[in-house]
């Protein structure tokens, strides 16, 4: 399993944990030092709640097992700036070895943290791991800290405390209506927004204060909460920008939640060609011959997915999938062109034309070298040491040898990348013909032999006569 894997399991089953304990889980942008994770207990009987951090690691390559303990290197920017963080919030560093799929914890205190010739250490005695005791644990180290920092808040002094939220924004059901209402809070400035819409009793978690996941608008609630951090942080921050955004977002949702989720796909799709958000819901009543009020509608980043009693549609277009497979190739995905993409697809876009040995390996090199470059650097900021990484390294460039040595007796360059390893050789193989080829091409192609030849997909054209009309596809879905 690779790095990214790891990482991303970790977070996965760590949020697991705590969501099964009632709290919100919220991960964090992800970036060089800042913690993963905040974690909020929801608001008790006397409007107060707990607020910690969580920085998660997943991989054996981020700690070292001893006889009866783990420790935890990292390095001393690190080290500053988890300080800052654990004097206004408790600090808990996550590990979860991949092997075992164990999560183990550790209160991050300088009782626990000492110096090495290089970095930091902080060591995890292995009785520290996640389970179904490890709840009242949190509760014990929170309660202690409490009373010693007095982080457990009134909702009203929010404002005062959280100075790097800035906003603090929760979603309540109205008792009285049964309504969703959005309520975001600003120093002493505070706005309820009606969002216009009743969720069913099920599909509506009290104790998260949020709709299940399940429900047709639960991406367009986290969305939303990403859009108005996003667009607060823009502004002046004083209260007039407050009022300006707040009176902003009521004109968005203008009396139906249902705007609120068209304007946030535009929105996000806006410089991606992608059709709008009203074309799609066209294109799936041409489809089905269903009127509004007969079907659920999804939205996921640049597609749609449709739900009505009896089945589930996915409705994508060549402008969407263009758009993820440009992203995967440009942000160098190594796991998502694993994931999300078709080897067979690559396979033909390259037999197409065929690169020469003598043009392609120089390129491939070129980006394994950089492919392990990377991991080094990161791995070293994070550790400080690499050593762990020798075999693995050495393993890739074995592999790649023996992939060079069949390059010219192998028809099919991409799925031999593949066979010999998909985590790693195939994306980067893939990344490699993308620099040769024109990658507009590969990506047209691409979507051709995925939407128009795999058999899987049906299209839909809202305007026969009209050539510059969008062309939609629409497949079964199982999500």
């Amino acid at each position: 399993m690779n790095h990214f894997k790891t990482e991303r399991k970790a977070i996965y089953d760590t949020a697991k944990f705590f969501n099964e304990c009632g709290w919100f889980f919220r991960e964090q942008p992800i970036c060089d030092i800042g913690v993963d994770a905040i974690v909020e207990t929801p608001i008790d009987e006397n409007g107060k709640i707990n607020i910690f951090a969580l920085q998660i690691k997943g991989g054996e390559s981020n700690f070292q097992k001893k006889k009866n303990y783990l420790t935890f290197y990292f390095s001393d920017k690190h080290f500053h700036y988890w300080n800052a963080i654990s004097e206004n919030y408790p600090l808990f560093i996550i590990l979860q070895d991949p092997k075992s799929e164990t999560i183990y914890w550790q209160y991050y205190n300088q009782s626990f943290i000492s110096k090495t010739p290089k970095n930091w250490k902080i060591d995890i005695p292995e009785h520290n791991i996640i389970d179904i005791n490890s709840k009242q644990k949190f509760l014990n180290i929170l309660h202690n800290h409490r009373h010693s920092n007095n982080l457990i808040l009134p909702l009203s002094s929010l404002s005062v405390k959280l100075k790097k939220e800035d906003i603090f924004i929760h979603f309540t059901i109205n008792e009285t209506n049964n309504r969703l209402y959005l309520n975001v809070l600003y120093k002493r400035s505070f706005t309820t927004l009606d969002l216009f819409y009743r969720p069913k009793k099920q599909e509506w978690d009290k104790e998260k204060s949020f709709l299940i996941w399940e429900n047709q608008y639960y991406y367009t609630l986290l969305n939303f909460e990403r859009y108005i951090r996003s667009e607060f942080e823009k502004t002046k921050k004083n209260k007039i920008s407050f009022i300006k955004l707040m009176n902003s977002l009521n004109m968005i949702i203008d009396g139906n939640i249902e705007n609120l989720q068209e304007f946030l796909f535009n929105f996000k799709n806006k410089d991606n060609q992608i059709p709008k958000y009203k074309d799609f819901i066209n294109a799936f009543e041409e489809y089905s011959k269903l009127n509004r009020k007969q079907y659920e509608a999804q939205s996921l980043d640049s597609i749609i997915i449709f739900k009505t009693k009896e089945n589930c549609y996915e409705i994508s277009c060549y402008e969407s999938l263009t758009q993820h497979l440009k992203s995967y190739i440009e942000n160098y995905s190594y796991s998502e062109i694993y994931t999300e993409t078709n080897e067979h697809i690559w396979g033909e876009i390259y037999l197409d034309a065929g690169i020469e040995k003598s043009k392609f390996i120089p390129v491939m090199q070129n980006e394994l070298e950089r492919y392990w470059q990377v991991l080094y650097k990161r791995i070293r900021e994070e550790i400080g040491r690499t050593q762990h990484l020798d075999e693995s390294k050495e393993q890739s460039w074995r592999m790649f040898k023996t992939f060079c040595d069949l390059y010219n007796d192998t028809g099919n360059i991409i799925e031999l990348a593949y066979d010999f390893d998909d985590m790693v050789l195939y994306p980067i193989a893939v990344i490699s013909m993308m620099k040769i080829f024109n990658p507009e091409v590969c990506y047209t192609e691409y979507c051709e032999l995925e939407l128009d030849a795999s058999g899987e997909w049906e299209s839909i054209c809202l305007d026969d006569d009209n050539w510059e009309s969008p062309i939609f596809h629409i497949k079964p879905s199982e999500f």
